[in-house]
């Protein structure tokens, strides 16, 4: 009976389009799970007393550069930059001293006073450290690097010249080694710095400036506000500042020594800026190990104007030699365990301040913090009326629609068989019904 032979294949093309509806990737069935998105993290600087406002920026300077490693998709944290403190001195000051100063040294090596000629360079390196400047003149920064350089190649120290010579050019694209104008061992020493930047593994800093209005500097150049790539020799430095609506951030870091990373300059709403500021001057004598319930208010607040999911805290010890580091998810409180690293005077990043952002970063992926930044098993919401409603927790599947589930199409194949093969026996058989053929369409749900 070729008739049967056709509907038989026809009712296993039906089945089949059936059970591929069932297992869709928006059905539970598929089986895929959802990746893991990365949280946004601020690092906060508890006050310490009887720290200035130098040392304290100097702790966030570092704690932001060594998170920034562990920033990014697939990675711990979507880093955010957050820095409520005020610059100790204007940016206008600061570009007049640094002026003076690079003046001062140049003058210092012309009469060949060399240690004092490094010694001025360095101070003048250290005003921009510390607040670097949205706006300067790069010609100035490049000459610093530079004749810093010559004074320590000229003192005899090679390997701290040539790692001032691979910053000439981040400032002065047009500053190379000139044969003809320069001595001979400068020039070698600037051509091998060159060449050791070039065999340098190169990574990728994705910055996002948003959703308010603001300015967005890399390095004294200013960039437009929304996503910016800066790609660079993984471990050179980078200078950022931003204005934003009330507020702020000057910061340097570092191009990341493994794959890429990401840094949101700004997730607040307009005017949260002062907010911060607010928030964080609630935070005095606060510790990671007592918070009182007036800190943890200051703290949520702090996160919510700052567009934070979850908090590191960092408490520097009263002689700024040891850090502890803390996990905080706003209205669940610190998660994990404290960690307690060292960190050098002057606040930059050494391998025990990376070790303890490597703890935390393992800590952020285990199921107790990502059990407190999910809330829970269920969570509950007010629906329209006032009606309290259950909202799954992120990841959790809605149970599977009757009409895509493999039983539900088995049962109805088994049935239209049936029903199918019947009607033709009775139409090969016969009998009193009238012959003809028998159409069928099944459509399985859209």
């Amino acid at each position: 009976m070729p008739m049967v032979h056709v509907l038989v294949v026809f009712l296993q093309l039906v089945l089949f389009c059936g059970l591929a509806t069932a297992q869709t990737p928006d059905a539970p069935g598929a089986g895929a799970k959802p990746k893991a998105k990365a949280v946004r993290l601020a690092a906060v600087v508890l006050p310490t007393e009887g720290r200035s406002v130098e040392q304290q920026q100097a702790v966030w300077r570092a704690v932001q550069a060594a998170a920034l490693e562990h920033s990014g998709g697939g990675k711990a944290w979507i880093l955010l930059a957050l820095n409520p403190l005020s610059p100790p001195r204007g940016e206008g000051e600061t570009i007049a001293e640094v002026k003076r100063k690079v003046d001062e040294g140049r003058q210092a090596y012309r009469f060949l006073k060399l240690p004092e000629a490094r010694a001025v360079f360095a101070e003048a390196h250290r005003l921009l450290q510390d607040s670097p400047p949205a706006r300067c003149e790069r010609k100035v920064v490049s000459e610093l690097f530079l004749y810093w350089a010559r004074a320590a190649l000229d003192d005899g120290d090679e390997r701290t010249a040539g790692q001032l010579l691979r910053q000439v050019d981040r400032f002065d694209e047009k500053a190379i080694p000139d044969p003809a104008t320069m001595p001979p061992n400068l020039v070698a020493t600037w051509d091998v710095a060159l060449d050791e930047r070039k065999s340098l593994p190169r990574s990728r800093v994705s910055l996002h400036l948003g959703p308010g209005a603001g300015s967005l500097f890399v390095d004294c150049v200013e960039r437009a506000a929304g996503e910016v790539v800066l790609e660079g020799p993984a471990g050179d430095e980078f200078w950022l500042a931003a204005n934003i609506d009330g507020g702020s951030f000057h910061g340097r870091f570092r191009y990341p020594a493994k794959g890429d990373a990401s840094l949101i300059v700004w997730a607040g709403q307009p005017g949260d800026g002062r907010r911060l500021a607010e928030q964080y001057g609630k935070l005095s004598r606060q510790s990671i190990l007592s918070l009182s319930p007036e800190g943890r208010a200051a703290l949520d607040g702090l996160a919510v104007a700052a567009g934070a999911e979850m908090l590191m805290l960092a408490e520097p010890d009263a002689n700024g030699a040891q850090v502890r580091l803390q996990l905080y998810v706003p209205g669940k409180g610190p998660v994990g365990a404290a960690v307690e690293t060292a960190i050098s005077e002057e606040g930059t990043a050494d391998g025990g301040l990376a070790g303890g952002l490597a703890k935390l970063a393992a800590q952020a992926g285990s199921p107790g913090v990502l059990a407190a930044l999910s809330g829970g098993a269920e969570q509950t919401q007010k629906g329209k009326g006032g009606a309290t409603q259950k909202k799954k927790k992120d990841g959790e599947a809605a149970a599977t629609p009757w009409y895509r589930t493999w039983w539900f199409w088995t049962a109805t194949g088994a049935v239209v068989a049936g029903t199918v093969l019947t009607a033709v026996l009775l139409a090969g058989s016969g009998g009193t019904s009238p012959s003809g053929n028998v159409i069928l369409t099944v459509n399985p749900p859209r």
